[in-house]
């Protein structure tokens, strides 16, 4: 079988997988009202699983364009942004158990097994076109909005989806600066790295 079938066949594998999983947890958890219907969907876990998962499932039914951006283009902040799932569960929230993700196979799905699986078909499929060595600030755009939107509805509606973005458990909105400084700083120099990779494997592939 050809390499670009077996690419395109695991990314719709992996892409369905996803909302299977998202799925199975929305319906575990069953939100009884409005409100904790958007809690659902107001972890950065979700909101970045289904990202990727919907780059994956475009890419592997070989849409090239959606809404004029390049489907390609989409690839370096699924992979950033799930990278940012899986190393901050990892170092921060490994101690919360759930995290309204009570379900363990899917808790491993989405913040476990899915950062791996972008990260290594980002190796195995280097970009088709040089990245801009300073993507990286733009990739922070995102982060810094769901922050911003989680400081501004929290309050109103009493929760927070992680606890070091609750003013309450981390000694204020200073706390809660450290760390969203701490993570930016995080993701911005992952960028920087994955950049770096995708750049020199594109340019190795096209020596070789």
């Amino acid at each position: 079988m050809p390499k670009e079938n077996i690419v395109r066949f695991y990314r719709i594998g992996f892409g369905l997988l996803v909302i299977v999983a998202i799925i199975g947890q929305f319906f575990y958890k069953h939100p009884a009202n409005l409100t904790q219907f958007i809690n659902f969907f107001s972890y950065f876990t979700i909101l970045s699983n289904i990202f990727a998962a919907s780059v994956f499932l475009l890419l592997g039914f070989g849409v090239k364009t959606i809404f004029g951006i390049k489907v390609e283009n989409l690839r370096l902040p699924a992979v950033v942004y799930m990278a940012i799932t899986g190393i901050v569960v990892l170092v921060l929230l490994e101690k919360y158990a759930g995290l309204g993700l009570t379900l363990p196979w899917v808790s491993d799905i989405l913040h476990r097994l899915m950062p791996v699986v972008l990260f290594a078909d980002w190796l195995i499929n280097p970009p088709k076109k040089k990245i801009a060595d300073k993507a990286g600030f733009w990739l922070l755009l995102f982060p810094w909005a769901f922050a911003a939107y989680t400081l501004w509805r929290g309050p109103i509606v009493n929760w927070y989806p992680y606890p070091f973005l609750d003013p309450a458990d981390v000694n204020g909105y200073f706390g809660v600066f450290v760390y969203v400084l701490g993570i930016s700083l995080g993701t911005f120099v992952f960028s920087e790295i994955i950049i770096f990779l995708g750049n020199a494997l594109r340019k190795r592939g096209l020596k070789s």
